[in-house]
């Protein structure tokens, strides 16, 4: 009988010693987890930084195409009002020759 104590009782540890070391393993693969999350948080968070600031570089450059595209389109009215300004005016010229040369004919 003390034989099958014994016998039960080293069992018994050889099961506590197997335990103990699978929790420790398992705390140790847990803290390991913690700290591998903790660093895809911080990549995370910095990656996400990174993109508000590629966001706000893609915005700001957006305005400055919006802005160019509006001078081009005022340059490209001005210059068709000049155009037409000069069609006119050539063509005042041209009527005021023609009457300078009838005039003259006339004399």
């Amino acid at each position: 009988m003390d034989i099958e104590i014994q016998s039960l009782h080293d069992f018994l540890q050889s099961v506590r010693v197997n335990q103990t070391k699978k929790i420790e393993m398992y705390k140790a693969e847990i803290e390991q987890n913690k700290k591998t999350i903790k660093r895809q948080d911080k990549l995370i968070v910095d990656l996400q930084q990174r993109n508000e600031v590629s966001m706000n570089e893609m915005n700001r450059t957006q305005e400055q195409i919006s802005l160019k595209n509006r001078t081009n389109d005022k340059l490209q009215l001005k210059m068709k009002e000049m155009s037409d300004q000069r069609a006119f005016f050539c063509g005042t010229i041209s009527n005021l020759e023609d009457r300078i040369g009838t005039y003259r004919s006339y004399l």
